[in-house]
């Protein structure tokens, strides 16, 4: 699920031509928003794992002017997602990021401090939706005896990133703040 963002195209093209059976349906075809869409979709289909790559979200600019939408918006994802593979006894991988930990909190981060000191008022929304992402996962696994579980990335960027500063992430909106044009033309730089 999610595989049309940055973080899903790269997992589709990893698992793709190995010896899984990769489904990636688009958000046309399954909106995580929509509660009713994830059983409909899981209806007639089995599936021994999903990744869930699904969420809503945007470079530091929307994020920073958006807090309430990217909160909503991510938190329906989890809460039916999570639900409806609980409910279908399917085991889940999902994606969480570090900016989910306290900018106060001292690093290494620890699975115990998620939860401490407030998110960064960067991503707010963003960071609660995931933080309460981490708590679903738990707790639907102690529920429904499933084994699902969280990677917590420390920050993404490639290929597939938005290269405008409103939608970009962090270490693609550095670069874009950075002008590299007279360094690409030193031949020093190449």
């Amino acid at each position: 699920m999610g595989g049309g963002g940055l973080l899903g195209r790269s997992v589709v093209e990893a698992l793709r031509g190995r010896e899984f059976d990769v489904h990636s349906p688009s958000k046309n075809i399954l909106d995580l928003s929509a509660r009713e869409s994830l059983p409909a979709y899981l209806d007639n289909r089995h599936f021994d794992l999903v990744v869930n790559c699904a969420g809503h979200v945007g470079g530091i600019g929307q994020n920073v002017r958006h807090p309430f939408r990217f909160a909503r918006l991510n938190l329906e994802i989890e809460i039916n997602t999570q639900g409806a593979l609980a409910e279908s006894k399917i085991d889940c991988i999902t994606f969480g990021t570090s900016s989910m930990y306290s900018p106060s909190m001292p690093t290494p981060y620890s699975e115990d401090v998620v939860f401490a000191g407030e998110p960064d008022p960067g991503n707010e929304g963003y960071s609660l939706a995931k933080r309460m992402s981490a708590k679903l996962v738990k707790l639907s696994n102690r529920e429904f005896g499933l084994n699902n579980r969280m990677l917590v990335l420390s920050n993404i960027y490639g290929p597939n990133d938005h290269l405008d500063l409103d939608r970009a992430h962090l270490p693609a909106a550095a670069i874009l703040k950075t002008d590299i044009e007279p360094l690409i033309e030193e031949e020093s730089f190449l």
